[in-house]
């Protein structure tokens, strides 16, 4: 069952990342630059919520996700 769980949760981090994603795009291109950033942002968040969870880890809050977010970089050696 909580396999179950951590799929589900895993797949609704994803479709909201891209969901965000999207409307980030659309903000782009009607010019404003301060929305997009905020849907940017929460894309990002939604996609490393969703990489954490699948390697068994939860994070919540902005500061355990620019972690996380670091930490992936330095294993994937990208920045």
């Amino acid at each position: 069952m909580v396999e179950q769980d951590a799929g589900f949760k895993i797949r609704r981090y994803r479709s909201q990342s891209l969901r965000l994603l999207n409307s980030a795009f659309t903000e782009m291109r009607s010019g404003r630059w301060m929305r997009s950033e905020d849907l940017l942002w929460g894309s990002l968040t939604q996609a490393v919520k969703g990489v954490a969870l699948s390697r068994g880890d939860v994070i919540e809050g902005d500061e355990p996700v620019r972690a996380y977010a670091a930490r992936l970089g330095q294993e994937c050696q990208d920045r």
